[in-house]
């Protein structure tokens, strides 16, 4: 199973609003809370709240609302709290549940780590390719794998985002070992008090200005466990709107965003309502969903049929009359075959996941 989480940040909220904000989150389902206690060694701007029993309020309030905390620090932080690789008992007064390391840990410190007595899980650098590869092992000869994951880094500053390939590369090796795979989306209306120069904080580059269900539904289909918001203040919409597509994953599905055409209405109730699964022995120039077939239309629109146009088989087309097909290249008009609307410009980057996978997909 899969889980959704948000990120929160006392250097720009009060404790009664972030509080505010766990109370929303956990509302709609989410599991997950990302923190830094590295703000100021990396000069992000804000005040700092350096409280430690804000953070343990806030941590414990988290808790009770069943959200883990990840707690991003670094080597040099570890040590200033009054922890050592071999000691964390000061996080675990904390209620921590997850140290996120962000820097200046060895190979074998990791894996030390991992064996800490406080039952508290290392989440390591997962966007550090060669520092990851060089640990995985380690890890698994020396450190204790059942206390180990690792998550993306987000990136405030336009353009330095992953590759997404790369990075679901990296992943699938981290999870070849047992371990689970987080990544960060970015909002489209949150502040931007972490770089106000830039827009959103994602994992992969992008993913910055796509609208957030896109994204998310494209980290879970290759594979992440987990999935963040970077930002801290999300809309109440991007947060209705990613609990929605993480449940319609969970169910076994994607959601492909569209626009139908001038048709029956009864036609678009009838596709909305049904599930669609790409055919075993695709094509390579449609999508095939053979789940509409019998649905009986007249001719109209046998116009050309533009790449990402949605199509539907109409009378003229005898035992495929009602097949939807969404189109992978310009095809020349038929006059069996409607066009009955259009992917939108954002999701096409979606159609790859459940042309040749089992991933079943619903048209909104």
């Amino acid at each position: 199973m899969s889980t959704i989480g948000i990120s929160l940040y006392l250097d720009y909220y009060s404790i009664d609003e972030c509080k505010r904000m766990i109370d929303r989150a956990a509302s709609l389902g989410y599991r997950e809370c990302f923190t830094s206690f590295n703000f100021e060694e990396y000069l992000f701007p804000g005040k700092r709240n350096d409280s430690l029993e804000d953070r343990k309020e806030l941590i414990a309030y988290a808790n009770r609302k069943g959200i883990r905390f990840h707690v991003d620090i670094t080597r040099n932080l570890l040590y200033k709290m009054g922890g050592s690789i071999d000691d964390l008992s000061c996080f675990k007064e904390l209620g921590i549940p997850v140290i996120r390391l962000d820097g200046g840990f060895s190979a074998e410190e990791t894996a030390q780590l991992t064996r800490n007595k406080e039952g508290i899980l290392i989440e390591d650098n997962l966007s550090n390719y060669v520092l990851m590869r060089m640990t995985l092992p380690v890890v698994k000869e020396k450190g204790n794998l059942d206390q180990y994951l690792g998550c993306l880094n987000f990136y405030p500053r336009s353009d330095t985002g992953l590759d997404l390939e790369e990075a679901v590369e990296m992943a699938k090796e981290l999870q070849s070992y047992g371990c689970k795979a987080g990544a960060f989306i970015s909002s489209l209306y949150s502040p931007t008090e972490m770089n106000d120069t830039s827009r959103g904080t994602p994992s992969i580059e992008a993913h910055r200005l796509l609208p957030a269900q896109i994204q998310l539904s494209e980290l879970l289909c290759n594979g992440f466990d987990y999935v963040l918001f970077g930002d801290s203040n999300p809309s109440e919409e991007e947060l209705k709107t990613i609990a929605h597509t993480h449940k319609c994953f969970e169910e076994g599905y994607v959601e492909i965003p569209c626009y139908f055409d001038d048709i029956d209405p009864a036609v678009i109730r009838k596709i909305k309502g049904l599930t669609f699964l790409s055919r075993i022995d695709h094509s390579e120039k449609v999508i095939r969903g053979t789940e509409s077939r019998r649905t009986l239309i007249e001719p109209y629109h046998t116009i050309e049929r533009n790449r990402f146009c949605i199509t539907m088989d109409n009378t003229l087309s005898n035992q495929y009359a009602g097949e939807l097909q969404i189109c992978l290249e310009d095809l020349p008009a038929q006059k069996y075959v409607n066009v009955i609307g259009q992917i939108r410009p954002y999701a096409t980057r979606l159609l790859k996941y459940i042309h040749k996978n089992p991933i079943k997909f619903k048209l909104v």
